[in-house]
C-alpha cells in the first residue's frame, strides 16, 4: 500500500522506485553540475557503465575516435 492507503501493482511499484532512482541521478549530476564538476561527469557515468556490465546488464558499446566531420549536416 503507498501512502495514501491503496494498494499498488507490481509494475506501479516498479515504475514509482524506477522514477526515484532517475530523480536521484538526475539531481547527483544537476549537482555536479551546477558546482564546476563536469569534468568528472564522464569519468562517473564511465564507472557506472562498467560496473552495469561487471553485473551482468546488456550496455551498448560507446565509441570514441579522434575524426571530426567537417561537412555540414545541410550538405
Amino acid at each position: 500500500m503507498d501512502s495514501e492507503g491503496k494498494t499498488q501493482t507490481i509494475n506501479e511499484a516498479e515504475t514509482d522506485e524506477s522514477r526515484r532512482m532517475l530523480d536521484s541521478l538526475e539531481f547527483f549530476f544537476e549537482y555536479m553540475l551546477k558546482n564546476k564538476q563536469s569534468d568528472q561527469a564522464p569519468l562517473i557515468l564511465n564507472r557506472l557503465i562498467d560496473r552495469l556490465r561487471e553485473s551482468g546488464v546488456r550496455m551498448p558499446e560507446t565509441t570514441s575516435t579522434p575524426y571530426t566531420n567537417t561537412i555540414p549536416p545541410e550538405e
